[in-house]
C-alpha cells in the first residue's frame, strides 16, 4: 500500500500558493544543504537514463535503488537541514519517495514537506528541493545560444523558488553548470553565469534576499574577484556576491584524480547573509581522509564523488 504523501510539489510552477504571514523585524534564518547526489535514477527505466543504468548488460535494478533511496534518506536525516538542494535527480517523484522514507524518523513539523523540481525535457537528470517551509513563485530558466561558432550542448536549467519563513521570503536559485567534460565548455559556463548574475540582479533589486547555491563546475578561483570575501557574477551588468569559500580554510569538495575543487558553492546578495559554511565531511557519505565515497554501480556501495555543503543563512 502507497504511503500517504503531504508533500507540496511543483515543477515549472507552483502547485500550491500559500497564505503570507506578516514579516517581523527579527531576520529569518534558514540551514541549507546542498549536494550533489551522482547519477541518482529509480528503478525504472524511461530510456533517458545514462547507458550503464539500463540495457540487459546493466547492474542497475528496483532493489539497488531501494537500498541507495534508504542511504540518502539517512543522509539527509543526520544533516538535519531547513532546505536540501539535490543535484543529478532523475525525476521529481523521487522527492515523494524521500519524504515517505522519512516519513516516521522526523516529528512532524521537522518533515520536508515541500518540495520543487526542474528538468529540462528528454534530459536524464535535474535539480530538486525539499523544504520544511513553503515554496512559491517557482520558475525555471533555461538557455538557448545560437551566437557561438559552436552547437550549444544541453545545458540543465536553473530552478528559481521562494522559500517563506514566516512572511520573510529568500529567493533560491539552484545551480549545475556545464561540466569540463569535452572541449570549450567555459563558453557555456559563462553563459550560465551570465544568467544567474541577472536573475540575482533583478531578485534583488526588488529588495528580496537572494543565495544560489549547486554544483557549477567551476572553482571559486576561476570567478573573477571583487575583493573583500566577494566575487564579481558577470551579467549584463556586474554583480557583486558573497562566497563563503573566498573565507573558508577547507580544500574543497570534489576531489578529482586526487586534487580538491571547490565547485559546489553558495552565493549570497542583497539582505541575505552567511553566517556560517561547512563541507560536511564528518559522515558514513566519507571515508576515515574526508574523502567523499562515491557511489559504485557494480558494488552497489557508497554515496556521492561529492562531498554535502552546508551554509547558514539569515535573511
Amino acid at each position: 500500500m502507497k504511503k500517504m504523501c503531504m508533500l507540496a510539489l511543483c515543477a515549472v510552477s507552483l502547485l500550491l500558493r500559500f497564505p503570507a504571514a506578516a514579516a517581523s523585524e527579527k531576520k529569518a534564518v534558514l540551514r541549507v544543504v546542498s549536494w550533489n547526489v551522482q547519477t541518482f535514477f529509480d528503478g525504472v527505466t524511461d530510456g533517458t537514463e545514462y547507458a550503464q543504468f539500463k540495457g540487459s548488460a546493466s547492474r542497475w535494478n528496483e532493489k539497488k535503488y531501494r537500498i541507495r533511496l534508504e542511504r540518502l534518506s539517512a543522509a539527509l536525516k543526520a544533516l538535519d537541514a531547513d532546505v536540501v538542494v539535490l543535484q543529478e535527480l532523475e525525476k521529481k517523484e523521487q522527492l515523494y519517495d524521500i519524504f515517505n522514507q522519512l516519513s516516521g524518523t522526523f516529528r512532524f513539523s521537522s518533515l520536508y514537506r515541500y518540495g520543487c523540481f526542474a528538468a529540462s525535457p528528454g534530459s536524464a537528470i535535474g535539480v530538486g528541493v525539499l523544504s520544511r517551509f513553503p515554496l512559491e513563485s517557482a520558475s525555471v530558466h533555461a538557455l538557448d545560444i545560437g551566437t557561438e561558432r559552436q552547437m550549444q550542448p544541453s545545458l540543465r536549467p536553473m530552478l528559481e523558488v521562494q522559500v517563506n519563513r514566516n512572511g520573510r521570503k529568500l529567493s533560491l536559485f539552484v545551480c549545475h553548470w556545464k561540466s569540463k567534460l569535452g572541449s570549450e565548455t567555459q563558453i557555456w559556463r559563462k553563459w550560465q553565469e551570465r544568467l544567474l548574475s541577472d536573475c540575482m540582479a533583478k531578485a534583488s533589486a526588488g529588495g528580496i534576499a537572494c543565495l544560489a547555491c549547486g554544483d557549477c563546475n567551476q572553482d571559486i578561483a576561476e570567478f573573477a574577484s571583487a575583493g573583500s570575501g566577494t566575487i564579481a557574477l558577470r551579467g549584463r551588468q556586474t554583480l557583486t556576491v558573497s562566497s563563503p569559500w573566498l573565507t573558508s580554510s577547507d580544500k574543497g569538495s570534489y576531489c578529482y584524480k586526487g586534487a580538491w575543487e571547490r565547485i559546489d558553492h553558495f552565493f549570497s546578495c542583497g539582505s541575505a547573509e552567511v553566517s556560517s559554511f561547512c563541507v560536511e565531511r564528518c559522515g558514513e557519505w566519507a571515508d576515515s581522509n574526508g574523502c567523499p565515497m562515491r557511489y559504485d554501480l557494480k558494488t552497489g556501495g557508497g554515496w556521492s564523488d561529492h562531498l554535502p555543503v552546508s551554509c547558514t543563512v539569515r535573511f
